[in-house]
């Protein structure tokens, strides 16, 4: 049975909260690795952040403006602007933002504002966006964690994003939490904050038929462009239909991301001029099936030009390699319109354009960063906070024995992690299946899905 707790209006409930927020109750300092402590604000000032917040914000949400949080100095005091509001500088004020707590004069409230935006939960029911709150104690003692995912089975801890002390500690740290925190964590109580809602399921990735299981294509020599249906995942020969899906492309200047998040595949070409110019897929694997274009950016090279999903909402994102070698993105939040990008960050260092792959290797919605090292070993790092500088919290060699020039990432199976493929010396395609995500060797089954193509002119999609 879930336990509702609520803040309450009449003034006695209001004089006890009031002194609960102003240190009414004795409680001992916890064991806390990281700091924790907030500001010393009323309970009233919560109460007037919770009668304000009603608009729903989805679980991806909340995370994604965790990741965002990045480099912000600890403090009781300071705030940070950003683009919901101008929030306090604490674990509560942290959360307030992540959650879509209204900022208020107090920047977002305090944990005892949050345990009555929210409704305990089981332990066993912790949902990525929740959270592990204490708000017992002063001000000095009561911490907030939100909470990401289980590390493993076993649900003895998690990764949590928590904004802690001492002042000046830069956060929001994404790290491994003992549950429900370091020490006993006996005060520590699971929450759900009553206005996040579950994100709308879609197909694991998207394709060119909006199935999620990627098709093929390639670029005939009169320019047409030919593309299989894959509609029996990673098994042999897997294709249940064919189109001529549009003509006057080059085989190595086509691309196919999805800019709108729909599911299906769209097309895209560099110009002459540099412009990037993309056609909207509204039919899937049908012949001409674009009903809408756009010139999304300009001052691109057909041979520096990358797409991919790195902030996991859906829509793919622009990226090309500088001169340094540094990774650049702009992140896409208006889909297929002129200039959609509306932000921007330097990813990675120490890339080339002509070795540099993006694939969602464990399936969380979020593009990871590959590489081929000059052994052969495709080398791998996690994307853990999306579009941030440096967002990466984890690597693996995944694979050996490939080339730079022969290397493929695909979601053929349709299950969210993509899979690796080559074309080999006689023309077929041979694809591996990604069964554990970013670990040494994930690969669980092999296929040859198809033949008679080139390292130079195979395009998933």
């Amino acid at each position: 049975m879930r336990t509702k707790v609520k803040l309450a209006t009449s003034g006695l409930l209001l004089a006890v909260l009031a002194g609960i927020a102003n240190g009414g109750l004795a409680h001992a300092q916890p064991d806390v690795v990281s700091g924790g402590g907030e500001a010393n604000i009323s309970a009233a000032g919560a109460l007037q952040s919770q009668l304000a917040a009603t608009a729903t914000v989805t679980r991806s949400e909340v995370l994604a403006r965790a990741a965002s949080w990045n480099g912000v100095p600890y403090s009781q005091t300071s705030h940070h602007p950003t683009p919901y509001g101008t929030y306090r500088q604490d674990c509560s004020g942290f959360v307030s933002m992540t959650w879509g707590v209204p900022a208020g004069s107090t920047g977002g409230t305090n944990t005892v504002g949050l345990t009555g935006l929210g409704t305990v939960i089981p332990k066993n029911d912790l949902k990525p966006g929740d959270a592990l709150i204490d708000a017992l104690g002063d001000n000095n003692t009561r911490h907030v964690v939100l909470f990401e995912k289980w590390v493993d089975a076993s649900r003895t801890s998690y990764w949590g994003y928590e904004q802690s002390g001492p002042n000046g500690s830069l956060g929001a740290k994404h790290h491994v939490v003992p549950y429900p925190y370091f020490g006993s964590g006996a005060d520590y109580r699971p929450y759900r904050y009553d206005n996040i809602v579950d994100d709308v399921v879609l197909p694991a990735g998207a394709s060119l038929s909006g199935d999620s299981k990627a098709d093929i294509a390639t670029v005939l020599p009169n320019g047409d462009v030919k593309a299989w249906r894959n509609g029996r995942g990673l098994t042999p020969s897997p294709w249940d239909a064919e189109a001529t899906i549009a003509t006057g492309f080059a085989d190595d200047n086509l691309f196919c991301p999805d800019l709108d998040g729909d599911g299906r595949k769209d097309i895209a070409v560099v110009l002459a001029n540099g412009d990037v110019k993309a056609w909207h897929n509204g039919r899937g694997i049908t012949p001409s099936p674009w009903d809408g274009e756009a010139t999304i950016a300009t001052g691109f090279a057909k041979d520096n030009l990358f797409f991919a999903d790195i902030d996991g909402d859906r829509k793919d994102d622009i990226i090309t390699v500088l001169a340094n070698g540094d990774v650049k993105v702009w992140h896409n939040g208006r889909g297929i319109t002129p200039s959609p990008w509306d932000g921007e960050a330097t990813i990675a260092t120490g890339f080339a354009k002509d070795n540099l792959f993006f694939a969602d290797i464990d399936g969380d919605g979020k593009d990871d960063i590959a590489t081929v090292m000059p052994n052969g070993d495709v080398k791998v790092w996690h994307n853990g906070r999306g579009i941030t500088p440096s967002p990466w919290d984890g690597e693996a060699t995944i694979a050996t024995g490939f080339s730079k020039d022969n290397l493929f990432f695909a979601n053929v199976d349709g299950d969210g992690k993509d899979d690796i493929a080559t074309v080999l010396a006689n023309g077929d395609v041979k694809v591996w299946h990604n069964g554990r995500g970013i670990t040494p060797s994930p690969w669980d089954g092999e296929a040859t899905i198809a033949t008679g193509f080139t390292e130079d002119n195979l395009h998933f999609a």
